[in-house]
């Protein structure tokens, strides 16, 4: 792969995790989030700039699995991928803050945002499947 397709795969799967995000966690769970997590904890405005560049930064760890580890062949293959890679990330994450903090009052918070979160990486790695598997011109 080339320094222009990784690029290229990487934005994709950022601008694609970005907008999934933006759906999942700004309108599907945004009320259950800010009713079952600890108080004062979201912010009123996000910082764009800084969770464009998380946002990222996990389309670039996509590409990097997808295309070099994983090698994936189509679409289905990086939504795959991108679910498992996901679902491991934030299992870790999520059990680890669920055991070490009040965040998250319950599991139950933990395992809708185990849910949420796997459902991005999936809908990014299937981003970032599309543009490493296309041909080129």
């Amino acid at each position: 792969m080339d320094g222009q397709k990784f690029a290229l795969a990487a934005v994709a799967g950022g601008i694609a995790v970005f907008v999934a995000g933006l759906l999942i966690y700004g309108l599907v769970f945004a009320s259950f989030m800010q009713a079952n997590t600890m108080a004062g904890i979201h912010r009123d405005a996000p910082r764009w700039i800084v969770l464009g560049v998380a946002n990222l930064a996990t389309g670039t760890l996509l590409t990097t699995v997808l295309g070099y580890w994983a090698r994936v062949k189509d679409v289905p293959d990086g939504v795959r991928v991108g679910a498992l890679l996901g679902f491991l990330v934030i299992l870790s994450i999520d059990l680890t803050i669920a055991a070490t903090s009040n965040l998250f009052p319950s599991l139950r918070v933990a395992i809708v945002d185990m849910l949420a979160y796997t459902v991005i990486l999936a809908i990014g790695g299937g981003a970032v499947g599309a543009v490493l598997t296309r041909r080129s011109s």
